[in-house]
């Protein structure tokens, strides 16, 4: 699949979800990548999205951005320690989790989003229909 189907199939996956949203697809596709990418150039997008008010810093402190996963790897497969999304939350609150330590996936149902990577210091991350997350410390692995 090339690049561009790839955005046009997640932009309508979205839309289908939200068909009150008028943004235009270029700036659905944008807010869609801002989660697959941990470079200092897409933490600045997400300021700037915040300054020109696309995305309430209430709802980035959520955690609550209007994405949503690819879910497409069975968790199975994967040795990981599966918690919810609240759970995942509360951890990183307590400082049980950090960046250095580990990252997770999104999970719904029985699948994860590969593409998608969450260290604790980015909740915002977590897409808005993942029910769980996949935790995995440094030097778990696929199996």
């Amino acid at each position: 699949m090339s690049m561009r189907n790839h955005a046009n199939e997640r932009v309508a996956r979205y839309r289908k979800r939200h068909p009150e949203d008028k943004r235009s697809d270029e700036e659905i596709y944008a807010a869609i990548e801002i989660v697959k990418t941990d470079s200092r150039y897409q933490e600045i997008m997400i300021d700037k999205q915040v300054a020109e008010g696309l995305i309430s810093s209430e709802a980035l402190a959520r955690g609550n951005i209007d994405v949503f996963g690819n879910y497409t790897y069975p968790i199975k497969r994967l040795a990981g320690e599966v918690l919810t999304v609240k759970a995942f939350r509360e951890k990183v609150a307590a400082g049980s989790l950090f960046d250095w330590y580990g990252f997770a996936q999104p999970v719904n149902g029985e699948m994860t989003d590969m593409d998608i990577h969450i260290p604790p210091q980015r909740l915002y991350k977590i897409p808005k229909d993942a029910t769980h997350v996949i935790w995995f410390e440094i030097g778990s692995e696929v199996r």
